[in-house]
């Protein structure tokens, strides 16, 4: 038993050292299956190939690059799988591109080999391309984390670092961290000096100057700038020289207020184009900076043409960079050429995200420049209320970038101080900062002058809206005389003709002792009742506005034809007798407009309360009329009168017609 015990033991340890010796041999395998290192040398053209971004335009470029990954991975060549995965990094790194396959496979790459790799430094760089995608597509959180892991990871390359310093420092200066921005990138500036790379020195000269001209320092940009020209131009770095000429456009432009091409300009212009136009293929950011700088140009010049053939160019090159921030501009290019054709390209929803953007971005050039596009859009569209908010909106940005270029300028003159004589350098500055006060006095009087020649508008709008008032008002008060006087010669008329008449024959038949027929008496009764009741309703003081108005459509049915139905529902005790009287009269004259022009076979009329107020609503199926030209026509008696007892009443009426009749709604408050 304990033999067979011991026996059970002894194959028990032998298994389990097997399946040890098997592990190991796999994990051996593995790891030598990532050696040797499988240098760019190994891959030979496939580098080179994936490096050219040239080939980028092509559109089977991500399946070369696929086909190769995949062929080294399915040979376990993980490492030269890397090196493809790399050399593509680079160079949509170099050209600026957003590229959302490199980054998801990069991803996948790190995530599968970093446990396993031996070549972890070379891995690591991956950390860097993953952040510059996240960067170049505006997604600054996830960036900011993947270079801060870049920056610590302890198997890191020392020039990889330096990179990860340097778009961590782009991001804080995105996040207006300036002085965490400007020592990232002097720290990387003393490293490449020390590696005496003239190269990365002039590119970290040029960032430097960005910082300084984000923060209005725009002396400081205009130096560093130079100084980073001056070392591409030492290793005749063309391909680094083409962006910092367009720097210094960019900087003098900021750095003027009133900035033209000058001889000079012109001649770095003409250097820009001819350095970009010797390249057989030129890449896709080289022709954005070029033609942006082109683009205003022939902006200054007036030249419209050229600015459509350089925004035809840049049109082509957009979906390859992929950048939003670019993608921006060129939307604002274009926009200022449709302005400058008397066109437009964007409508007042998208330049208002424009301007919110460059303003966010504290992009303030820009942000001016699209409200005053806005500005011109809502007053050519005749708003001329949103035209004075976008007005002041400009006037405000110019303020705000006035108060950063001052602290820009106090932060030139603090390093200008310490190079150049202090006196004349004040004096210089001085005379800046006075000259643009007197361009912000000038623009504020401008604004002021422009606010008033608006008011000044809309008071004379207004004197034109209250003469037509007037003069509405005076034909009505001359028709009221005029229908006055004719209503006196009706009524004058009935009296003598009939009434009269009619007396007189009574009278003389009285005289003659005659006899006469008292029917006749009960002829002159009935007249004299017929006359009264068109004056004023029968009864009215007794009987109220429900039961006249019954009295008044039964007639008028019974008169012209005309078929009237109503619904009465208020209390009585709501409206005086003067108010009621005026309801009466106005809906008097809305039948007998009817009955006289609507050539209507049906009204019908509704009055309501409607918690505080009386609703009176009364509609014909007539042909309609055009209510606004029978206004202005000066001879809408009825109409306006209907106006004038709405006034009294402290009420709002509403007349609409069309071609399925009248509408007359009319609302009185109560109380």
């Amino acid at each position: 038993m304990k033999n067979k015990f011991c026996y059970t033991i002894a194959n028990s340890i032998i298994l389990i050292c097997f399946v040890l010796f098997i592990i190991s041999c796999n994990s051996n395998k593995e790891k030598q299956a990532l050696k040797p290192w499988h240098h760019k040398d190994v891959i030979g053209e496939k580098y080179k190939w994936l490096l050219n971004s040239d080939n980028y335009d092509e559109k089977n470029y991500i399946q070369t690059f696929n086909k190769y990954y995949q062929d080294f991975l399915n040979k376990n060549q993980a490492d030269s799988a890397l090196f493809c995965l790399l050399a593509y990094g680079e160079m949509v790194d170099q050209n600026y591109i957003y590229d959302s396959f490199y980054l998801e496979t990069a991803k996948q790459h790190l995530k599968k080999f970093e446990p396993i790799s031996t070549v972890n430094g070379e891995l690591i760089k991956l950390y860097y391309y993953i952040g510059s995608q996240y960067e170049t597509n505006s997604e600054y959180p996830e960036a900011e984390k993947w270079f801060n892991d870049g920056i610590n990871h302890p198997d890191i390359l020392p020039r990889f670092r330096i990179k990860c310093l340097g778009m961590l420092s782009e991001i804080y200066e995105d996040k207006n961290e300036t002085d965490k921005a400007i020592q990232l990138q002097f720290e990387r500036l003393d490293y490449y000096q020390k590696e005496k790379d003239t190269i990365n020195i002039a590119v970290t000269y040029s960032n430097i100057s960005g910082i300084y001209n984000n923060v209005q320092a725009y002396q400081n940009a205009i130096m560093y700038n130079n100084l980073a020209i001056l070392n591409s131009r030492q290793k005749n770095d063309t391909n680094t020289l083409i962006p910092l000429l367009s720097n210094y456009f960019i900087y003098e432009k900021n750095a003027s207020e009133n900035f033209v091409f000058k001889a000079k300009d012109e001649s770095l212009l003409r250097e820009m184009n001819a350095i970009c136009n010797a390249y057989s293929k030129r890449s896709p950011y080289n022709i954005w900076v070029c033609e942006d700088i082109n683009f205003e140009f022939y902006n200054s010049k007036n030249d419209a043409d050229s600015m459509k053939l350089t925004l035809d160019k840049i049109e082509k090159v957009i979906n390859i960079i992929n950048s939003p921030s670019i993608t921006h501009k060129f939307k604002f290019l274009t926009s200022i050429y449709y302005q400058k054709i008397n066109k437009s390209y964007l409508n007042e929803a998208e330049l208002i995200e424009m301007a919110n953007t460059y303003e966010k971005k504290e992009i303030w050039w820009e942000a001016w420049r699209t409200n005053i596009m806005l500005l011109d859009l809502t007053e050519n569209n005749g708003d001329y209320k949103k035209a004075l908010n976008y007005l002041r909106k400009s006037n405000e940005i110019v303020r705000k970038r006035t108060k950063l270029n001052n602290k820009g300028q106090l932060l030139d003159l603090e390093i200008k101080y310490q190079t150049e004589k202090k006196n004349e350098e004040i004096n210089i500055q001085a005379e800046k900062l006075k000259n643009k006060q007197r361009d912000i006095i000038l623009l504020v009087l401008f604004i002021i002058i422009l606010a008033l020649g608006f008011f000044i508008y809309i008071i004379k709008q207004k004197e034109r809206i209250n003469a037509e008032k007037r003069k509405i008002e005076a034909l009505f008060t001359q028709q009221l005389m005029e229908n006055t006087e004719e209503e006196r010669k009706r009524i004058a008329k009935d009296l003598h003709d009939s009434i009269g008449h009619d007396l007189l024959n009574i009278k003389n038949s009285i005289n003659k002792k005659l006899q006469f027929n008292e029917d006749k008496i009960d002829e002159v009764i009935d007249e004299v009742r017929k006359i009264s009741r068109n004056l004023f309703p029968v009864m009215f003081e007794e009987i109220g506005l429900k039961l006249s108005l019954e009295q008044l459509l039964l007639s008028s049915e019974k008169n012209s034809g005309l078929y009237i139905s109503h619904e009465i529902h208020y209390e009585s005790a709501s409206l005086n007798q003067k108010q009621e009287l005026n309801i009466y009269r106005i809906i008097q004259e809305a039948i007998s407009n009817t009955i006289k022009y609507a050539n209507a076979q049906s009204a019908k009329i509704i009055i309501e309360s409607e918690g505080n107020q009386i609703i009176v609503r009364y509609m014909d199926n007539g042909i309609g009329f055009q209510v606004e030209e029978t206004l202005k026509s000066g001879k809408a008696f009825g109409l306006i009168s209907m106006q004038q007892r709405t006034i009294a009443l402290n009420g709002k009426i509403e007349i609409s017609s069309g071609k399925e009749g009248t509408s007359i709604q009319l609302v009185i408050p109560l109380g």
